[in-house]
């Protein structure tokens, strides 16, 4: 009978239910399970999910973020940065969270705190930077400094980010209270309201952005699309307190 069939090879089916080749033997092998109510279906139907989900994993294992390899020591990221303005406070909290190391060139390499965005930036007098292979920019670079942070400043660069942090220490405040995203550049604007979506207890977006037309543009995209997103929080412009200074790591340059 039928339930015999369903439970015997494919040969015996092809060979005993009279059907041509392997193709129709499989069907009928399927329509017998579609008929023998509940059960079978949910054995059946199951196996081809995992099945479907091998390549989205294969694929992400393709997008894994190309790491430089590490310099043993980080004295010349340690150097650059503060000739940038940065503090040694902020520089040691991006190192121990191993969200900053020194590669085997003396490159700054920043890496975001699930490994899905990293970007380089040489510390001598030629200027080079370049994000890392294997980044996602749905995510760029966004770490928060408590879970429930609920202030998100968002920024074109770490070193901006960095600047920020460290006005934020100059100011008496403790910067390890909110979240940061830094965009890697202004046409990135849709890693915000990615995160905004996914981080629901975010309730103030601080854009800070450069003081040049790319930055306006940016503030721009950013506002309308919150706006058109239903975001319910508060969502403000902060430039560098200097009129002179493009962003804001030309500001905490001009503090030394």
């Amino acid at each position: 009978g039928y339930k015999g069939g369903a439970g015997s090879t494919i040969d015996f089916v092809m060979e005993f239910g009279g059907e041509p080749d392997y193709k129709a033997a499989m069907r009928r092998i399927a329509l017998m399970y579609g008929i023998e109510g509940d059960k079978p279906p949910r054995v059946a139907y199951k196996d081809p999910k995992p099945q479907t989900k091998k390549p989205q994993a294969k694929k992400k294992l393709l997008q894994k973020l190309v790491l430089p390899e590490r310099n043993n020591k980080n004295s010349d990221v340690f150097r650059y940065l503060l000739s940038r303005g940065i503090s040694q406070s902020v520089i040691r909290y991006f190192l121990a969270r191993e969200m900053l190391y020194e590669d085997l060139h003396r490159n700054c390499v920043f890496v975001s705190p699930k490994q899905d965005f990293g970007c380089l930036r040489s510390t001598g007098s030629t200027r080079f930077v370049k994000d890392l292979e294997g980044s996602d920019y749905e995510q760029c670079f966004f770490f928060k400094g408590v879970p429930n942070a609920k202030r998100l400043y968002v920024a074109e660069s770490v070193i901006d980010i960095m600047s920020i942090m460290t006005y934020q220490q100059t100011q008496g405040e403790w910067y390890g209270s909110y979240g940061y995203l830094a965009l890697s550049g202004t046409n990135k604007i849709q890693s915000l309201f990615r995160h905004i979506s996914q981080e629901p207890e975010i309730r103030e977006v601080v854009l800070c952005f450069d003081r040049d037309e790319a930055g306006g543009i940016a503030d721009a995209k950013a506002v309308d699309g919150l706006n058109k997103m239903g975001f319910h929080g508060s969502c403000r412009i902060l430039k560098a307190p200097d009129e002179q200074c493009k962003d804001w790591n030309d500001f905490v340059k001009s503090l030394l």
